[in-house]
């Protein structure tokens, strides 16, 4: 076999083999996290024949670079970009990139069901885009602390609300709620935090809260159940606390006062689960 042969075999190996992942720029805080944990490169231009993750399809540019390659290909959809793919006016995004020869990923069965209403079908398998510390970390405390993730503006959609009728109904538990600034009451309070301040504030507490009706699987509930504590959330998830209403809400509230031990049960499940999501998306 001749240099040249011997190049272009290497060369339709490479591009057979190897993997390469693509992150919206909608998610681009996520990016290098999503490096670390999925152990693959950013594509390049020129990887048009590599395997290829596309994480997020939120927009034009996403949709033409996800139709333009010509590897393998997976979506693992994140959840803001269903919505905007549901709500795009131009209807023919949504046939093109259900007609693409790829394999779909989405995180629960809330997001699998719009998916499907627009001809893609998903698998489910929830994810994280970080490497996490899985040291159990929980600590009894019959004034449990009760904390929440969200964003300015969207308080309504977080159920920040709803945290704060908690805060009334059960006076002798602490409530946080961090992404935001809001009015104080003598059991919440509100913060923002950088990532590492937030992992070393919260560790200690007791229960992670995640109450938007749509919704990708929560980073904050993962690290919350990765370090032994419990969580409640308003999307059914496998050992995870589920409340659809606010009278579940308050009653799975009601039981962590009374949680003297981690959630270990919860905690070797989603070790498991997370590792082998990640495998699947690799394979």
């Amino acid at each position: 076999m001749g240099y040249q042969n011997v190049v272009e075999t290497w060369d339709a190996l490479y591009s057979s083999y190897i993997m390469v992942i693509y992150v919206s720029s909608s998610i681009s805080n996520f990016r290098e996290k999503l490096g670390k944990r999925m152990g693959v490169p950013y594509a390049k231009p020129w990887d048009i024949l590599k395997s290829a993750i596309f994480f997020g399809l939120y927009h034009r540019l996403d949709y033409i670079k996800f139709l333009a390659h010509r590897g393998k290909k997976k979506v693992f959809w994140t959840g803001g970009d269903i919505k905007n793919l549901k709500h795009n006016k131009n209807k023919k995004w949504q046939e093109r990139i259900a007609n693409a020869d790829a394999e779909h990923y989405c995180e629960n069965e809330v997001e699998q069901r719009v998916l499907m209403s627009m001809k893609i079908f998903p698998d489910v398998y929830p994810m994280i885009f970080t490497e996490t510390d899985n040291t159990v970390t929980f600590q009894k405390n019959t004034n449990p602390h009760i904390y929440m993730t969200a964003h300015a503006g969207r308080e309504k959609e977080y159920g920040v609300d709803i945290l704060r009728l908690a805060a009334v109904e059960f006076p002798n538990y602490r409530f946080h709620i961090y992404g935001l600034q809001g009015e104080v009451m003598d059991n919440l309070d509100y913060g923002i935090l950088s990532e590492n301040d937030f992992n070393e504030v919260t560790k200690d507490y007791q229960c992670a809260v995640r109450l938007n009706r749509f919704d990708g699987f929560s980073e904050t509930v993962a690290k919350a159940v990765l370090r032994g504590q419990y969580a409640i959330t308003t999307i059914e998830y496998p050992e995870i606390a589920y409340a659809n209403s606010l009278e579940s809400f308050m009653y799975e509230l009601d039981k962590i006062q009374y949680k003297t031990t981690p959630n270990y049960q919860g905690r070797d499940y989603w070790i498991k689960e997370l590792e082998e999501s990640k495998w699947k998306l690799l394979s």
